[in-house]
């Protein structure tokens, strides 16, 4: 009811509900034709592989790391380290989104659908997915701030 549409989905047992992007939306179908075969994911690896394949919202996952990127610089309180507790940058962009996407993208750099795989079944609990990005991206928790902030920043100048 008044006011622009913004693109929106879900993705609940066979179907997808999809607003502002018309029919297509493969994000969701994602989790509709994907998620199943992982029960033990976390909702951050899910989201962020649904967004490496794609996009959120209807922009890319370079979409959300290029702003995200931006965002970040002008705020360096924002303690990454702790990542999974974070929300949503604005109305487009939520951290469960980008941040996930950009470390299924390292991920898959890695090793390919092997390790996007595994990672896709590392636990659902949050130590679980830390616990992933150390032993599949050599990560220390105490080192995710500058990791995700320096792949932020080499990933958006790709595409200035």
């Amino acid at each position: 009811m008044g006011g622009k549409s913004k693109p929106s989905g879900r993705a609940t047992d066979d179907k997808v509900y999809c607003g502002g992007l018309g029919e297509y939306y493969p994000h969701e179908v994602f989790h509709v034709q994907i998620d199943p075969h992982f029960p033990n994911r976390h909702f951050w690896a899910s989201e962020g592989v649904a967004t490496l394949l794609g996009g959120s919202r209807g922009r890319s996952l370079d979409w959300h790391i290029k702003r995200t990127s931006h965002y970040l610089k002008q705020r360096p309180e924002i303690d990454l380290n702790n990542m999974l507790n974070l929300r949503a940058l604005d109305g487009e962009t939520s951290f469960h989104y980008v941040l996930g996407g950009l470390i299924a993208k390292k991920v898959f750099e890695k090793g390919s659908w092997s390790l996007l795989k595994e990672l896709m079944s590392s636990g659902e609990t949050d130590e679980a997915y830390y616990k992933a990005m150390h032993e599949l991206l050599g990560i220390k928790r105490g080192e995710i701030n500058n990791y995700i902030r320096e792949q932020l920043e080499l990933e958006s100048q790709k595409f200035q």
